[in-house]
């Protein structure tokens, strides 16, 4: 289903932001085969849907998620998932993802997601930390990444038995517990705090990035959250960043987006597309003019109601071409990442 055109181009302006521009050249981090990332997420109930308002009315936070983990390498990286409310949702064990099925069975799960309940923060990092902690010692480097509109409450699940301070101080204690073992383990913890109504709790989504070596950042409305995540996937990677916008003139001729890939050390190419529309037909051409077909294997292509992207394998080095087409009018800003 599509979303309304409003909500397309504002979509299309935060992933924009969100993995920083045209062309995002990532270092090989430490020697390592990959990354091992555990995505955190409030799912209480003042998240909502698009059919239900809340800080996050069009399901941004979801699709982010997803987009991420498309971008993740093919092959030695690693992604788990816990939802949480005042209890934990659908908790995704660190799962390999070397394969287009791999990660459609995590996006899967991402898309599941329902909202509602208060929030056990601590819960949700304790369990993150135990997913790390058993994931086994792969060379991978490790980061969580935490999402929240709030702080602990237990304000609904305790509303008749008066236990809801009792609880938050609990569920508090188990959040600093998980933010010193992250800290000795040596893991960071990026923190992104939506304050849309007030309420959130800045000083603890502070601590867990400072005591950790991540950062901390806090919004007060969905809108800021672009370039929140730039910087912190920016952050992690270690990236160089540039970007590029381009608007569809005629329906029926092809709109052409020229990139380079530097040299023989990318081991993947990343092309995100994001439009105010969506495109009829995307083409991708190599160095010699010839189209590279969509098999699977060397180029695999992943749709969202809100993103197309394409994943290169292995890449020659030297000039390539994207061909884009759509409906006139049509707003597009293309967004490469090149693992090495």
């Amino acid at each position: 289903m599509k979303l309304a055109r409003k909500g397309i181009i504002w979509l299309a302006a935060l992933f924009a932001l969100l993995l920083g521009g045209l062309t995002v050249l990532a270092d090989d981090l430490d020697g390592s085969s990959g990354m091992d990332v555990v995505i955190v997420m409030d799912t209480s109930g003042s998240m909502q849907n698009s059919k239900g308002g809340g800080a996050d009315p069009e399901g941004v936070a979801m699709e982010a998620a997803k987009l991420f983990v498309d971008m993740m390498e093919s092959s030695g990286s690693r992604v788990g998932l816990v939802p949480f409310s005042d209890q934990l949702g659908n908790v995704v064990n660190l799962t390999d993802i070397n394969s287009t099925a791999d990660k459609e069975g995590v996006k899967s799960a991402i898309s599941a997601l329902s909202y509602g309940g208060d929030t056990d923060i601590g819960q949700a990092m304790q369990k993150a930390m135990e997913i790390l902690n058993n994931g086994g010692d792969v060379g991978n480097r490790k980061m969580i990444l935490f999402f929240t509109d709030g702080n602990i409450d237990f304000s609904v699940v305790h509303r008749e038995d008066g236990l809801a301070e009792e609880a938050a101080a609990t569920s508090r204690q188990q959040a600093d517990t998980a933010t010193a073992d992250a800290a000795a383990a040596g893991i960071p913890i990026y923190s992104i705090g939506l304050n849309a109504d007030g309420t959130l709790d800045e000083e603890l989504i502070q601590k867990m990035a400072n005591d950790t070596g991540g950062k901390q950042y806090s919004v007060t409305s969905a809108g800021e959250l672009p370039n929140i995540f730039n910087e912190i996937f920016a952050d992690f990677v270690e990236s160089k960043i540039d970007g590029r916008d381009v608007t569809i003139q005629s329906s029926d001729q092809y709109e052409t987006v020229p990139f380079t890939i530097p040299n023989d050390s990318v081991m993947e190419a990343n092309i995100v597309m994001l439009s105010s529309q969506q495109l009829d037909e995307v083409i991708l051409q190599d160095p010699s003019g010839s189209q590279v077909p969509v098999d699977g294997e060397r180029l695999i292509q992943s749709n969202s109601d809100q993103y197309t992207m394409l994943k290169l394998l292995s890449p020659q080095a030297g000039d390539w071409t994207l061909l884009l087409r759509g409906e006139a009018g049509c707003q597009v800003h293309v967004n490469l990442l090149f693992n090495y």
